[in-house]
């Protein structure tokens, strides 16, 4: 037996793809396993017959293993087969030439693996893809996907007309062009679905933004859908209901005061003697005069709160005190009830940033709710210091609410589950009123209830810190002027993300020192009156009286004086910082809402600079490959290069480049001249310019230019850590 002949044969079977043998006749001569498996065809069957399995298309015309003019070998071609029951299969098919030691054909080796069931998959994904794109586009909301630093990377056909781009997948789009306060941001930090409302100048439209964040495998979020719905209709009925209720509140409480007056000196008697029953039926009236105004004052007050037209009077509060001075006011009510009223608090004191009236009208009507559904038992009001949040539950041992009505609970003229006792009545807003004022506050509340074992509402305050409040106060007061003089403004504001480490390291003076720099640069470049700073570890806010034109041109001059004033300390030069800005009117009337706004619009500087375009110009190719490796390992995504100064101006010309990286010595047109030419053009007269040479630079040829703005030079070979350096500060 030929052992050798014999593992030929078994390994010819064992292997997993089909494989057959033809000779130059293209007869089949060999024929395995996986081939029968297949096709249904025995080797018995086919040995000896030519490869019929494409019997409606000659070989040459479709196999091509015989022919000529295609180059051999074969690799990885899709065909179509008919099985031995008659059904259609699919196949990926290789196959090249078997030669002799002379190089004479002496036989085909084909291989194909059966892909029928893949093809049938891959025809429901596209039907299924066709479907979602015909779904995706027949949406009338415009609908953009992006990536996590705003880049488009696909939007509907409503989107496409809205903004007036063309739908095509090989246009690189850019960045989505956000609408103010647009959510964006906060979804990446949430990892939720964010809602806004917002007026689009540029639609002039009212619009509601709904950013949906996605999740890679790592459930990291890797892409936003933004979701922009028309509103307008929406909210000019939501402008005439608010404009009816409160014409009709308003003209209501006239009368109804005068009534309550009137039912009130005739009940205490000042206009004559009345009788038991006379007094019995004034005191309803009075009763249903006293609903009636209740009536009133929660519909003005969900109105506005709709309206957004609510105006928050926050000051720092001691949160303890207030649950006890409410509390004192239930009192006689839970002594009539004959309930236990308990409060219990985690520590003595806890400061909250709120409006006080605001955060009584939410306890009052927390409170007043538990009464009315509790008849025995206790209500009890707890708070519980969670370091940057005090957490507030109003507890009662009342009905309890059935499961299905608790999502319900703070839809507005709702009273689901519990029945009121004699004489309780109710508008069905309190809960409402009193999770609109909650979410004004940036705050949290729900519900958690079983029947016949009590409820319990909770809601947080976001605490303020004593150094936030200052800040506040001093944004309060740049309004005050800007309203007078009706002018924009800006809360600029600058996160430094090592600031703690950095200070640990090198001293709270050092650190001051770079701020107050920053600071003085900042005003000899800005020159606004009664400048305003805030430092509190690790955020410095820079408030000024301009408006949204003049903070586009001076915030990249903003984050230059930050770098600049990092640089004079050489181990800090590296540091990573965030900015944001938010500008009144524009973005709100409101100090706390323009300085959260300014919060979320902040963008980490060094993502923003690894966007920027670097265009490279030199006639080294060995130095452009360097440089574009050297580049990607600092993270920029954006890198040309260029051989010469002619090839430079040109591209330039259809796109102004971020960052140029100049060599002085080239061909046809060398740095100087090129430097010349953009000097000479307002558009390009402010491209950051390195200049790397391996020779002295001439500098009396660029006297003119440097005069304007100095041009850095990095020598040849170039030292990596100090090329990182001076295109941080460039970018």
């Amino acid at each position: 037996m030929d052992v050798n002949n014999l593992s030929g044969e078994l390994l010819f079977d064992l292997i997993p793809s089909a494989i057959f043998f033809v000779d130059i006749n293209r007869n089949i001569i060999k024929w395995n396993k996986k081939a029968e498996e297949i096709t249904g065809y025995s080797a018995s069957e086919v040995l000896g017959k030519p490869f019929f399995m494409f019997d409606q298309y000659s070989c040459d015309e479709k196999c091509d293993l015989y022919n000529n003019n295609i180059k051999k070998p074969l690799i990885a071609r899709d065909y179509a087969i008919r099985k031995k029951d008659g059904t259609l299969g699919h196949i990926i098919k290789s196959a090249d030439l078997w030669r002799d030691g002379s190089g004479q054909i002496i036989s085909g080796i084909e291989i194909f693996e059966d892909i029928t069931v893949r093809k049938e998959f891959e025809v429901k994904i596209w039907a299924l893809a066709e479907e979602w794109e015909s779904a995706f586009n027949t949406f009338t909301d415009l609908i953009v996907i992006t990536d996590i630093d705003n880049n488009i990377i696909r939007f509907n056909q409503a989107y496409s007309q809205a903004f007036n781009i063309e739908i095509d997948p090989s246009i690189a789009h850019g960045k989505m062009e956000c609408v103010a306060g647009c959510p964006h941001q906060k979804s990446i930090t949430t990892k939720k679905i964010e809602t806004i409302e917002t007026y689009d100048q540029k639609l002039g439209r009212f619009i509601e933004v709904t950013t949906c964040p996605l999740f890679n495998a790592d459930l990291q979020v890797y892409r936003i859908v933004h979701i922009i719905k028309d509103i307008s209709v929406r909210k000019k009925a939501e402008q005439l209901k608010d404009d009816l209720v409160s014409t009709v509140s308003h003209e209501l409480r006239t009368p109804l005061t005068t009534i309550r007056e009137a039912v009130s000196q005739v009940l205490d008697g000042l206009l004559g003697e009345t009788t038991p029953e006379q007094r019995e039926f004034l005191s309803m009236c009075l009763q249903d005069v006293d609903r009636l105004m209740r009536i009133i004052n929660d519909l003005l007050d969900m109105s506005k709160i709709e309206a957004k037209r609510v105006d928050l009077d926050k000051q720092t509060i001691d949160f303890v005190g207030l649950i006890k001075q409410v509390q004192n006011t239930f009192t006689p009510r839970f002594r009539e009830k004959q309930l236990e009223g308990k409060i219990s608090f985690s520590h003595e004191q806890i400061e909250v940033y709120a409006d006080r009236d605001k955060i009584i009208q939410v306890l009052t009507n927390l409170i007043g709710n538990a009464l009315k559904f509790t008849s025995t038992g206790f209500v009890e009001i707890s708070a519980v210091d969670k370091g940057d949040k005090v957490e507030c539950a109003v507890i009662d041992s009342g009905k309890g609410i059935a499961r299905q009505d608790i999502a319900k609970v703070f839809e507005k003229f709702k009273q689901v589950g519990r029945v009121y006792g004699p004489g309780e009545k109710g508008t069905g807003l309190g809960l409402a009123i009193a999770k609109g004022i909650v979410d004004l506050h940036k705050g949290e509340i729900w519900v958690e209830s079983q029947e016949d074992k009590g409820t319990k509402f909770i809601f947080t305050l976001p605490k303020q810190t004593a150094a936030e409040s200052i800040v506040i106060e001093s944004i309060d007061r740049l309004l005050k002027f800007s309203r007078k003089e009706q002018k924009e403004c800006t809360v600029f504001l600058i996160s430094f993300h090592n600031f703690k480490t950095i200070e640990e390291k090198y001293g709270k003076e050092r650190m001051d020192m770079i701020l107050d720099e920053v600071f003085t640069q900042f005003k000899q470049i800005i020159g606004f009156a009664q400048p305003i700073i805030m430092k509190n570890k690790r955020q410095l806010v820079l408030l000024s009286d301009t408006g949204n034109q003049d903070v586009i041109i001076w915030k990249d001059k903003v984050k230059k004086i930050i770098k600049g004033s990092l640089l004079k300390y050489e181990d800090n030069w590296d540091t990573a910082f965030s900015c944001g800005y938010a500008v009144y009117a524009q973005d709100s009337d409101s100090a706390i809402n323009l300085f959260e706004q300014a919060q979320n619009s902040l963008v980490d500087a060094q993502k923003e600079q690894a966007q920027k375009k670097i265009l490279i110009v030199d006639d080294d190719a060995a130095v452009v490959h360097l440089l574009k490796d050297i580049l990607s390992g600092f993270g920029y995504l954006n890198v040309i290069s260029v051989n010469d100064g002619q090839d430079a101006l040109a591209k330039i010309e259809e796109d102004i480049p971020d960052i140029m990286l100049l060599d002085m010595q080239m061909p046809r047109m060398n740095g100087y001249e090129v430097i010349g030419h953009l000097k000479e053009d307002i558009r390009t007269k402010d491209i950051p310019i390195l200049i790397m040479s391996g020779q002295p630079v001439a500098f009396e040829k660029l006297n003119e230019y440097i005069t304007k703005k100095a041009i850095p030079v990095i020598g040849k070979p170039f030292d990596i850590r100090q090329l990182k350096k001076l295109l941080w500060l460039l970018a």
